[in-house]
């Protein structure tokens, strides 16, 4: 995976340049940052213009933001992931099944399985109480790690500017957009790596969705998905900072409100797939479903959530702000 990531760092440092992907895509918005403001006749900058609090990140420090994300961030998920799974099979299962559906869970190959193993697996996955596992899994497990990966270059640059502000400051579109699409793009790109290579020897033997599945899957569903869900929670959460009275500092209820719509959407994401492995296919675990019905209709549930995601964003993004104008 670390491989993956050096490979992709290069482009990426071209990627992630200021308003590409951010907000060229966005709504324009009449309401600019001083920073973007080249005109003469303008007044000159206030305060904290000058000390540069209310400036979009740099071009350095979004590229780090990616970095981070895509490697110590995506450590993290990955073993926040592991855990609580095997938390949530010990509660609902006990130890002895737990262990069994952990070592199903991640195997990722079945074809030399036998029949009757194949069969056992079939049960195992559609048992209720694995039901009730990827229920929460797909939202606990999944879902809310990832998006809060997401989001805490969003809090890091909130807290920073109030602390040179010294009180508080509602973060800006600019800033808190593009630093929260760094951190979606930096941990989707490593992601999609590593998906790919782990599906490309099953394509290639002909055992698996051909490379054209999988890249549609991640490259126009999945890494757009990400970004979205980023983008909305960026915006709920920069906007709602100016709610909040000037004394108080954002807290852990303040980041569960900005995340936890996206939480939502990818939990709902990911229990169509872990749904659909498990259900149609038998499987426990992810293992790409088989058959034109069965793509067709977990790609339709997905696309679903993703026309509702890309719309609550798109509302996010045009009413940022509209609390503090009425003000």
């Amino acid at each position: 995976m670390l491989t993956s990531f050096l490979g992709l760092y290069s482009p990426l440092s071209h990627i992630l340049t200021p308003r590409f992907l951010t907000l060229s895509l966005l709504p324009s918005d009449s309401d600019k940052s001083p920073v973007t403001s080249s005109s003469s006749s303008q007044p000159p900058p206030s305060k904290g213009a000058q000390d540069g609090s209310s400036r979009e990140p740099s071009l350095r420090a979004l590229a780090t933001m990616s970095a981070l994300s895509g490697t110590l961030g995506l450590a993290a998920v990955m073993a926040a992931q592991s855990a609580s799974g095997y938390l949530f099979l010990l509660a609902l299962l006990g130890p002895t099944s737990a262990g069994d559906y952990m070592t199903e869970f991640i195997r990722t190959d079945v074809s030399t399985l036998t029949p009757e193993q194949l069969s056992a697996r079939a049960a195992m996955a559609r048992s209720p109480r694995y039901a009730a596992f990827l229920v929460l899994f797909s939202i606990f497990s999944a879902a809310l790690p990832e998006e809060l990966l997401k989001y805490l270059p969003v809090a890091w640059l909130q807290r920073k500017l109030q602390r040179q502000q010294k009180k508080k400051k509602k973060l800006g579109k600019s800033a808190a957009v593009s630093a929260a699409t760094a951190a979606s793009l930096g941990f989707a790109l490593v992601e999609l790596a590593a998906y790919v290579q782990a599906a490309a020897p099953a394509a290639a033997a002909g055992a698996g969705p051909s490379m054209a599945v999988t890249l549609l899957e991640r490259v126009f569903i999945g890494l757009p998905g990400h970004v979205a869900m980023a983008v909305l929670s960026a915006a709920r959460g920069a906007d709602a900072d100016a709610d909040v009275d000037d004394s108080a500092a954002p807290g852990w209820r303040d980041v569960v409100s900005a995340i936890a719509p996206s939480v939502l959407y990818h939990g709902l994401y990911d229990l169509a797939l872990f749904g659909t492995s498990a259900w149609v296919g038998g499987h426990v675990g992810w293992v790409h479903p088989v058959g034109a019905r069965a793509v067709v209709g977990m790609l339709g549930f997905v696309l679903s959530v993703q026309g509702v995601l890309y719309a609550h964003t798109l509302r996010a993004w045009l009413g940022w702000g509209d609390k503090s104008k009425k003000q």
